[in-house]
């Protein structure tokens, strides 16, 4: 998995199959990571 962060967007794609991607908004990335658990 590839993760690359810009001001407006956090972009995520599997790195060997670059199609589809998703896209989420900065804050909408860290509520996702907030619900993860911990390891």
């Amino acid at each position: 998995m590839e993760v690359a962060f810009a001001p407006e967007v956090v972009g995520v794609r599997d790195s060997k199959n670059t199609a589809p991607r998703l896209a989420f908004a900065p804050t909408s990335w860290r509520a996702f990571l907030g619900k993860l658990p911990e390891r």
